[in-house]
């Protein structure tokens, strides 16, 4: 793990090193998961969000560049970022507004609406802007998120 120097005028930040195992280059903003098809490195081989991963998301693509397929790359997992990517699920109810929690989307690179709505509901991200300007083909890039994925 890598934490942000101490800068006063910038939220405090961490960083996990990972190994990009999909079969896909990542770009920035990517949601990601760690991998279980393969043993070994448990902790730093991730994918893409999918049905038997999803629980186990651990933040989003740091690298401003491509991360090609076995490359290493930085992974954000506490702290702010401005380069979420939120869809908005039109099967889920409601559109992502501020203070929402997100999931990684099942399949794709994206974050999604949770649905949880109790008050005092913890989740790993939290949308700390609107994110409805996308639909479930394409997502919202450079949105505001609050990680809490480790």
């Amino acid at each position: 793990m890598r934490f942000q120097a101490i800068n006063l005028t910038d939220a405090d930040k961490i960083f996990m090193r990972g190994i990009n195992v999909s079969t896909e280059t990542l770009s920035k903003g990517y949601a990601m998961c760690l991998d279980t098809a393969t043993a070994g490195f448990l902790g730093a081989r991730m994918t893409k969000p999918a049905t038997a991963n999803l629980a186990l998301f651990v933040g989003i693509n740091a690298e401003t560049l491509s991360v090609q397929v076995n490359d290493t790359f930085d992974c954000q997992v506490y702290g702010a970022a401005t380069y979420g990517r939120i869809i908005q699920d039109t099967t889920a109810a409601g559109s992502v507004a501020s203070g929402g929690i997100l999931i990684p989307s099942n399949a794709d690179w994206n974050l999604l609406l949770s649905g949880a709505t109790a008050v005092g509901a913890v989740g790993m991200v939290v949308a700390m802007t609107a994110g409805a300007t996308a639909t479930n083909t394409s997502a919202a890039t450079g949105k505001a998120v609050w990680l809490r994925a480790m």
